[in-house]
Parts: structure tokens; sequence; C-alpha cells
């Protein structure tokens, strides 16, 4: 269980959900990477185009991908080492379509290997609330064997390459979000985990009693930095709010 709430960069949508005690109020949202118009990006990659975008036929082996990355000159032989993810990690994120590879070229004529991902952050409130600016917020989180981390955050979940546009697929993604992923399960705010409290069993037949009524894109922005799993890889993440 969780204080609901976390975040993510990217569009900007708020999300209406209807419960067993909530009234009601369906919008868009927005497209994909570099060729977008109004999308900035930071320095020194302001202007950057894309030069090529591989898919899964581009790489279809963990060898193929190594071999791509080296060809446009990422050193990948101390990936999997220390707390670092090897290339074979990263090709089951272009597999599963949870990460996209892109090569960009810079203005100064640089070109770039990029990690592309997608984040959707929602700030999640009941029709009632929504209309008081009032929202949930995700203060912290507990695993299953009662270890606890502070959170601080809007409600955030990571999108597939197949959800985008986003603008298209708005009201699925934040079904999914808070139905599926980030709130299937409802209990009450004062349950925790722990000694003689273990966490709550799966129960197959448990349906999630909310469901979205309302969506609405608020912002995308864009954040690039090194990544500390895939070492001379720079992940772009593009996050909608």
């Amino acid at each position: 269980p969780r204080n609901r709430g976390e975040g993510g960069p990217g569009m900007a949508a708020a999300v209406v959900i209807k419960g067993p005690h909530t009234g009601s109020p369906a919008s868009r949202a927005n497209r994909r990477a570099a060729r977008q118009e109004g999308v900035q990006f930071p320095e020194p990659y302001t202007g950057s185009v894309i030069e090529k975008a591989f898919t899964i036929k581009d790489v279809p082996t963990t060898d193929v991908l190594r071999s791509t990355l080296e060809e446009w000159g990422l050193d990948t032989r101390e990936w999997g080492t220390g707390n670092t993810k090897d290339v074979g990690k990263f090709w089951k994120e272009i597999k599963g379509s949870e990460a996209g590879l892109e090569v960009w070229k810079r203005t100064d004529g640089k070109t770039m290997v990029v990690r592309v991902t997608h984040v959707l952050r929602a700030k999640v409130s009941s029709p009632d609330a929504y209309a008081r600016g009032i929202f949930l917020f995700n203060t912290w989180q507990q695993y299953g064997d009662g270890r606890k981390r502070i959170r601080n955050g809007l409600l955030s979940e990571k999108l597939t390459l197949e959800e985008m546009p986003l603008s298209k697929n708005c009201h699925a993604v934040c079904q999914r979000a808070v139905t599926e992923e980030e709130m299937q399960r409802i209990v009450d705010s004062s349950v925790r985990i722990g000694t003689g409290a273990p966490a709550p069993e799966y129960d197959p037949n448990y349906r999630c009693p909310l469901h979205v009524v309302h969506e609405e894109f608020v912002d995308h922005t864009v954040e690039i930095e090194a990544s500390k799993s895939y070492p001379g890889l720079m992940t772009v993440y593009h996050l909608y709010t």
C-alpha cells in the first residue's frame, strides 16, 4: 500500500477518478519526440533532430544491439558491472517497448546515442476535490517485506512506446495507471506492513472500485541526463502531466 501520488517528467494530465462515493465530470494529450512542435529540449540539446530511431527489427538480438551501440561510439564493456545494467537489460526494454533507442544530431553537428522513455505523472482527484484544487500525493511507499521509503511526488507510471502519441491514448493510459497499476488495491489509510501485520494477500477476484471519468492534459516537458544504469548513454525523459 502507498499513500498515493508520485512524480515523473513529461506531459501534464489532471486525472479525476470516480469511486463509490464520488460524482463525475475527458480530454487529450501529446505526441512523440524531437520533431514535435512546442517541445523544448534543454541546452545544449536545443535544436537537435532525430537522425535515426531504432526498432526491435533493427536490433533483433542483444549482440546486434551491442554492435549498433559500438558503431555509434558507445563503449559498453563496463555495462553490467557494479550497479550498472548490461546490454541485455536495455535490449529487453526495447523489446518490451519500455524504452526507445535513437541517434540525435545536435546543432554543432555532433551525433549522440540516446535512450528514450515516456512517463505519465498525474494529479489524481475526485470530482469534488478537483474543483477545489486538491489532489492525491504519494508521500511514502512500503514494500512487502516492511521496508519503507519516502517518495513525496505525484502518481507516476512508465508508458510504453505503443501508447504514443498520448493524445490518442490518454484515457486508456490514465485508466491503466490508476486502476491496474498504482492504485489497483485500495486499503484503509491506517494499514501498515510489519510484524504481525503482513501485506494483504492477492485476491484474483478483487476489482478496483475506481475509474477515470475525466483527464486533462496540462504540460509536456523533457529532461535529459546521463544514465546511471548504462554508463555513457544519455536518457531522455518525456514527462507528461
